[in-house]
């Protein structure tokens, strides 16, 4: 979690937070390649347990 918050845009750090839905301080972290440079850095997370369909 500590890890992909040093990513977060301030103010969004609950909603990063909330994605932990086991709370075990854990998700799935994936740092995408600059596409847009507003969003730079731009990343992917998700809880580290829930199911990807």
């Amino acid at each position: 979690m500590a890890e992909v918050l040093t990513y977060a845009t301030p103010g969004f750090e609950e909603a990063i937070e909330a994605e932990d839905r086991n709370n075990d301080d854990r998700l799935c972290f994936k740092l995408l390649p600059p596409a847009v440079p507003l969003f730079d850095p731009t990343f992917f997370y998700q809880d580290n347990e829930f199911p990807v369909r």
